[in-house]
């Protein structure tokens, strides 16, 4: 018995002497081996889940990945679109001009303020007319004097009277009237006129004020029909003709309908574009001089469809793609061109009428995929 004592302490001195010998990571490597093993070994002995329980679940994950996969498609409806050039520019008036004083005088009464409109001929302002009054009743009385010295010239003449007579008083005559005639206009001058319709932008005077000759009085803007210059690409220029339609979209303001109405013959030496004048109606007054504006002028006419830039791809070649789904819900590919964009739409051409073009959730399909999909309301 001591014996068999004696044996099991030597084998249990050796398995300590052994265990002190080993390194704390040798006994934790052993143990993840250990339950490494143990773990694979429960798929052997462990039972799983029944057939039909898998089968069931199988089929939930498919119906699952069915439904998330279901994409919106709309039919394709041509319409047709205009191919514009597109370029900006800023608007201006039709024409500005500045009114010049024909004398210089007192200015006695202003009629018009800044900003209003005015009709070609109204009075903006007078000036004092002096002693114009005064002279034009004395040079008009000196008219009839001259007049009768004519008229009794002329009846001598008749009775061989001196020739040299009846001409004299026909030159008295004439210069009567011809003063008459000065006094007049510089009556006219007196009374400042619009020389044609528009806005009296800018008045240059106040009454009281001492103006002189041949300098501007006031400013009138031609604003009933606007214009603008848009410079534009020697590469489109010649795609451009008079009297082509043109949309001018300015900020603020709803989209206004002009025309072509002068080409630039001669390219801007810095630029090298061509400037378009293109002109306007402004009957309510809502376009102002100076408002930057987008013209998109009207070339052509095409066949388009209009979609969200959402729903294009670009390939590798830079084209631009749509997905269609045809009559076996099978994914097709294709390549379509960009007309025109306009706001947040793009309408492009390539589809074909009744077509089923792919939108919301086309990213996540792929060409020759077939797929479920549900038609999206129109609008």
């Amino acid at each position: 018995m001591k014996q068999k004592t004696s044996a099991e302490s030597r084998k249990a001195n050796i398995i300590v002497r052994f265990s002190n010998m080993m390194p704390p990571s040798y006994w934790l490597a052993a143990l993840i081996a250990l339950a490494v093993v143990l773990w694979m070994a429960s798929d052997n002995f462990l039972p799983g889940p029944p057939p039909e329980v898998l089968d069931k679940i199988k089929s939930t994950k498919t119906e699952k990945k069915e439904k998330t996969f279901i994409v919106s498609a709309v039919k394709v409806k041509n319409d047709n679109t205009d191919i514009v050039v597109r370029a900006s520019g800023v608007t201006e008036p039709m024409y500005s001009i500045n009114v010049i004083a024909r004398r210089s005088g007192v200015v006695d009464d202003i009629f018009i303020t800044e900003g209003m409109n005015v009709k070609k001929g109204q009075i903006i302002a007078r000036l004092d007319r002096e002693n114009l009054d005064i002279d034009l009743e004395a040079a008009i009385s000196a008219e009839k004097s001259a007049q009768q010295s004519f008229d009794i010239a002329e009846k001598l003449g008749k009775n061989y009277a001196s020739n040299l007579e009846l001409v004299q008083s026909e030159a008295a005559l004439k210069q009567a009237k011809a003063q008459v005639a000065g006094i007049k206009q510089q009556i006219e001058y007196t009374e400042l006129r619009a020389q044609k319709s528009g806005i009296l932008e800018e008045l240059y005077l106040e009454t009281g004020q001492l103006i002189q000759k041949d300098k501007p009085v006031f400013t009138i803007m031609g604003m009933a029909t606007m214009k603008l210059i848009a410079p534009v690409p020697q590469t489109q220029i010649a795609k451009i003709s008079l009297n082509d339609n043109v949309v001018v979209t300015i900020p603020g303001i709803e989209e206004k309908i002009g025309k072509v109405k002068r080409i630039a013959s001669a390219a801007n030496q810095a630029t090298r574009t061509f400037d378009v004048e293109v002109e306007i109606e402004n009957k309510d007054g809502s376009v102002l001089a100076g408002m930057s504006s987008e013209v998109s002028i009207v070339i052509d006419q095409a066949k388009a469809f209009s979609v969200s830039p959402a729903h294009l791809a670009i390939s590798e070649d830079g084209s631009l793609r749509v997905k269609t789904v045809n009559g076996e819900n099978v994914v097709s590919i294709v390549d379509v061109k960009l007309i025109r964009a306009s706001g947040n739409m793009a309408y492009v051409s390539g589809l074909n009428d009744g077509d089923l073009m792919l939108t919301t959730g086309q990213a996540f399909v792929s060409e020759g995929e077939k797929i479920t999909f549900e038609m999206q309301e129109d609008g």
